[in-house]
């Protein structure tokens, strides 16, 4: 586990179900023209998210 946060496994898992309904989101919201940049941004900020807690 990364020394910055410690979590235990259960908040471990939440915060990555939360991380992938948000990369799910910004998928959806890049599918709609007008909200691709928006879906784009918070794909990249969950991933990056989800990078920093593994």
């Amino acid at each position: 586990m990364n020394l910055l946060i410690a979590l235990s496994d259960t908040n471990y898992y939440i915060v990555s179900g939360f991380l992938v309904i948000l990369v799910l989101l910004g998928l959806f919201l890049m599918s709609k023209v007008k909200y691709a940049r928006l879906g784009n941004f918070i794909s990249a900020l969950s991933v990056f998210g989800a990078v920093i807690i593994t």
